[in-house]
């Protein structure tokens, strides 16, 4: 492998791994999200059901961001299931819906 190619194959691992660390870290909001809107409604989110379902290039007011679209489960009374699902926009959350109830918090405008 010349230098050239070293160089490339350096560049495309910190890419990687740049990549990988922005996911986890918009996992980890997602999470912490679905506790507090679980909290905040007397519901019991039901462990390792955050999942990031797809992501997306969106157009904002600040340029192009990534948009994120998670799903998760919740119980109302510890022995049914529920479905959640929300949006974020960089590291702000767009919006969080639920079959229970619509919790929009559309904060557009407020992008990172």
């Amino acid at each position: 492998m010349n230098g050239d190619g070293a160089l490339f194959a350096i560049m495309l691992v910190m890419a990687g791994s740049g990549w990988w660390a922005m996911t986890v870290q918009a996992t980890e909001r997602a999470k912490d999200v679905a506790r507090r809107v679980c909290a905040l409604n007397e519901w019991q989110l039901l462990d390792h059901t955050v999942s990031l379902q797809r992501t997306r290039p969106t157009s904002t007011s600040q340029g192009l961001r990534l948009a994120r679209h998670y799903t998760f489960e919740f119980s109302t009374n510890g022995g049914n299931r529920h479905c959640g699902m929300m949006r974020m926009v960089g590291h702000q959350v767009d919006y969080v819906t639920t079959d229970e109830e619509s919790i929009e918090t559309h904060q557009s405008s407020r992008h990172s």
